[in-house]
């Protein structure tokens, strides 16, 4: 049995939820003692407005590093890394998930970010650090430059294609200030 899996749930056909799963405790489901293994839930909206052929996508909340293996494969069955605009909202910044924007950033040409002020220096801030246990697997790896960062200080919209708009509203949080 594999570990870890994505399942895709279409919405609608602009709108697919990824679920990434696992049976086993992940971090957060030590912390919260549930037993009952770890999921994570991102969002793609994709905009085929303007072509047959994918142009730009909106992905909210990609899950952590710990996904990586099974989350881009699926998320590349939907958009094309070479031509595809991918913005990235996140709703809150940890090392984990920024091990997974990183790899994003090698992946997809055209990335762009979406996230609090306070979550963009956080962000700065990890971007380039790498845990000493993997200092030397990583010297062969460059790191890729930061995304551009465009920061949600006020309450915004954005519109997706013709059907749907985001409302953005910062909301810091004790635990993830970001």
């Amino acid at each position: 049995m594999q570990d870890k899996h994505l399942i895709k749930l279409p919405i609608t056909k602009e709108l697919i939820c990824l679920r990434c799963m696992s049976p086993k405790k992940l971090r957060f489901e030590i912390e919260y003692s549930l037993g009952k293994g770890t999921t994570a839930n991102s969002f793609l909206f994709i905009d085929k407005s303007q072509s047959h052929e994918t142009t730009s996508a909106v992905l909210i909340h990609p899950p952590g590093k710990n996904f990586e293996e099974v989350f881009i494969p699926g998320l590349k069955e939907f958009l094309n890394p070479r031509t595809t605009k991918l913005i990235i909202v996140i709703g809150h910044i940890n090392p984990n998930r920024v091990g997974l924007l990183r790899r994003l950033s090698q992946e997809f040409r055209n990335i762009e970010l979406i996230c609090s002020n306070p979550a963009a220096k956080l962000l700065e801030g990890l971007w380039t650090q790498i845990k000493p246990s993997e200092q030397k697997q990583n010297d062969a790896k460059a790191i890729p430059p930061l995304p551009k960062i465009d920061l949600i200080k006020q309450e915004q919209n954005m519109s997706i294609g013709d059907q749907y708009q985001l409302n953005f509203i910062p909301a810091p949080t004790a635990r993830w200030p970001g």
